[in-house]
Parts: structure tokens; C-alpha cells; sequence
């Protein structure tokens, strides 16, 4: 997950470690470890 991912919903990246996620730091590094990856936009 990329850092800050969760901010909107006040979820912090801190509490995303603790649920086992990987946070990494930029979209480059996620697209890098990524083997799927899944966008979801608001309507």
C-alpha cells in the first residue's frame, strides 16, 4: 500500500503495519512490488 493511502479515512499507515500491510513509499515502489494492483475512484 502506498504511504498516506489511508489518510482520507483516517486509517494512519502505522495501524496499516499493525494489520500486517506492507506501506511503501511512493507509487513507483508499489508498482514495483506489486503482483496486482487495484484503484478504487470515488463516483
Amino acid at each position: 500500500m502506498e504511504t498516506g493511502a489511508g489518510l482520507t479515512a483516517e486509517i494512519s499507515n502505522e495501524a496499516y503495519r499493525n494489520a500486517e500491510v506492507v506501506v511503501v513509499p511512493s507509487p513507483q515502489a508499489l508498482a514495483a512490488a506489486a503482483d496486482v494492483i487495484v484503484k478504487v475512484r470515488p463516483d
